[in-house]
C-alpha cells in the first residue's frame, strides 16, 4: 500500500475515532521525506503552523529577519470559539494534517498541540541544530528551565519566558529546610499556626469570599502529580490526592467573612497569615512587592505549592512553545527564525508596570530586568512599598542581599510545560463538589480516574 492510500486510511480511523465508536490506536506511516524548497523573491518561504496569527515577534518590522518568506498554516480556522470541544477540535484538525501529510516547516502554538508533533515523531531535536548551526546554546538557558523543555534527551520545542505561581512564609515560621513541602508537611503547619498566634489563619481563608482557596492551593501540584502524559495513564488513588481534598473539606473556613478591626495595626497582619501565595511574572517590582515588600522585607521560606515529589512552585509557558519540524525545507534559516523568536521582548515601556513579559529561560535576558535601572517603573530596583506601623506606605530600596535570593530561586524551580493544564478546570470542578459536601474525596477520585482515563486513551 503507498503511502498516499496509507494516510487516507490512518485519516478514515482517527475521524472514526472521534465520532463516539470505541478509540483506535491509528498505526500510520508518517511522512519522512523533507517538505519541498519553495522561494519568493529570492526568499525561502516557511511555513509556520499557528493559532490565529503569528505572534508579537514577528510584527516587529524593524527586528524580524527580512531574508525569509513567512506564510502561516493556521489550525484554528473555522473552529467557533464557543464550542465547548474546541481544544478537541483543533487537535483533531492537528492531527488530521499530519497523518496526511500536509506538515509545516515551523510551529508557534500552545503547549498542548506542540506536543502532537512530539508525539508524533515530527518534532526535530533543537540540540541538533544547536550543534550544527550555533548561535544560542545550552549554556545560554536558565538549567532548571532547559531541563524542563528537554523530552528522552531531545529539546522538541522552546518557549520564551514563563510565569511561576508559588508561595512563600517567614522563615521564622516556617524554617528553609520546607521548601517546596509535601502535603503533609504543610498539613502539620496548619495545625501549628494556632499555637504561633490564636489569631493566625493558614493562609488567609478566613478573609476570603473564595471556598474553593484551600483545595485549590493543596491540590494543584498533587493532582497534577496524578497524570502521567507520556504514558497515558492517571492514578488519583496513590499519592496524596485523596488526603489533601479530605483535609480541606475537614477544615473548611465558615460561611462568614471576617472583616478587619478599621483600628488594627495593618503592618503587623503579616504575622496573623502563614503563608502567602503569589504568581512571579517577571523579575521586576511586583515580585519585589509580593516578597520583600508584602513581608516588611524578612527572610522568606518558599515553599511553593504542597506536591508529593517536592516539586513545588507552579511553572507554566508563557504563551507559545516553538519548533522545527523534522521535514523542515530550509533548516538554517529556520534555525535563525527560532533564535530570532527566542531572544525577542516586547519593549518595555520606562513608566508602565507591565505583567505580561514573563520570567525569561534564557540568562542574558533575565540579567537584563535584574539590573535595570530603578527608574524604570516596574524594575525590581525600583522603590517597593510596605506598611509601617502608621498604617501609610513607605517606600523603601530591596537590599542586594534579598534580591539576590529571589533571583536564584528563579534557577531552583522545576518546569513542566507540557503538564496536564488542560485537566486542572476538571479536576477543580470534580473538588468542588466535595468542598461543598455533595460528594466524599473517594468518589471524586473514582470520577476523575473514569473521567481521566477515557480522555487520555482516545488520545493515545
Amino acid at each position: 500500500m503507498n503511502k498516499r492510500l496509507l494516510s487516507i486510511a490512518a485519516a478514515a480511523a482517527l475521524i472514526l475515532a472521534s465520532c463516539g465508536s470505541k478509540p483506535v490506536q491509528v498505526t500510520n506511516e508518517m511522512k519522512t521525506e523533507k517538505n519541498p524548497s519553495v522561494s519568493e523573491g529570492g526568499k525561502p518561504v516557511l511555513k509556520v503552523a499557528v493559532l490565529g496569527s503569528l505572534p508579537p515577534a514577528f510584527h516587529d518590522s524593524l527586528n524580524v529577519p527580512n531574508d525569509v518568506k513567512i506564510e502561516t498554516v493556521n489550525y484554528s480556522e473555522g473552529v467557533d470559539d464557543n464550542v465547548p470541544d474546541k481544544t478537541d477540535t483543533i487537535r483533531t484538525n492537528i492531527d488530521m494534517e499530519l497523518i496526511s501529510g500536509n506538515i509545516p516547516d515551523l510551529f508557534i502554538l500552545p503547549p498542548v498541540y506542540a506536543r502532537i508533533f512530539a508525539d508524533h515523531g515530527l518534532a526535530a531535536d533543537l540540540y541538533g541544530y544547536m550543534d550544527r548551526y550555533g548561535g544560542i546554546s545550552r549554556e545560554d538557558f536558565l538549567p532548571n528551565m532547559l531541563e524542563g523543555m528537554t523530552v528522552d534527551g531531545k529539546l522538541p520545542a522552546l518557549v520564551q519566558t514563563v510565569y511561576i505561581k508559588t508561595a512563600a512564609a517567614k522563615t521564622k515560621f516556617v524554617p528553609k529546610e520546607y521548601e517546596n513541602w509535601t502535603p503533609q508537611q504543610a498539613m502539620e503547619f496548619y495545625g501549628k499556626a494556632k499555637d504561633i498566634d490564636k489569631e493566625m489563619s493558614f493562609m488567609g481563608e478566613e478573609r476570603s469570599w473564595d471556598k474553593s482557596l484551600m483545595s485549590r492551593y493543596f491540590l494543584t501540584r498533587s493532582a497534577a502529580g496524578c497524570i502521567d502524559l507520556s504514558a497515558h495513564t492517571c492514578d488519583f488513588f496513590s499519592g496524596s490526592f485523596i488526603s489533601s481534598l479530605d483535609f480541606c473539606v475537614s477544615h473548611k473556613p465558615a460561611d462568614t467573612y471576617n472583616t478587619l478591626d478599621e483600628d488594627i495595626d495593618l503592618s503587623g497582619l503579616t504575622d496573623k497569615q502563614l503563608v502567602f501565595p503569589f504568581v512571579i511574572n517577571g523579575f521586576n517590582e511586583q515580585y519585589g512587592g509580593d516578597t520583600y515588600g508584602a513581608l516588611n522585607g524578612e527572610d522568606i521560606t518558599f515553599v511553593g505549592y504542597p506536591s508529593d515529589d517536592s516539586c513545588g512552585a507552579y511553572v507554566f509557558s508563557n504563551g507559545d512553545m516553538m519548533g522545527i519540524t523534522s521535514v523542515c525545507s530550509s533548516e538554517e534559516k529556520a534555525w535563525k527564525i527560532t533564535q530570532y523568536w527566542l531572544k525577542w521582548q516586547k519593549k518595555l515601556e520606562k513608566y508602565m508596570i507591565d505583567g505580561t513579559r514573563g520570567v525569561p529561560v534564557l540568562k542574558e535576558a533575565l540579567d537584563r530586568d535584574y539590573r535595570r535601572p530603578e527608574d524604570y517603573k516596574n524594575s525590581i530596583n525600583a522603590d517597593i512599598y510596605r506598611i509601617n506601623g502608621n498604617n501609610s506606605f513607605e517606600a523603601v530600596k530591596i537590599t542586594q542581599e534579598y534580591k539576590d535570593m529571589l533571583y536564584d530561586y528563579l534557577f531552583r524551580v522545576e518546569f513542566h510545560p507540557y503538564q496536564p493544564d488542560e485537566f486542572m478546570n476538571m479536576i477543580f470542578e470534580e473538588a468542588d463538589y466535595v468542598v461543598e459536601g455533595e460528594r466524599t474525596p473517594e468518589q471524586c477520585a473514582s470520577i476523575l480516574q473514569d473521567r481521566i482515563t477515557t480522555f487520555l486513551s482516545e488520545k493515545s
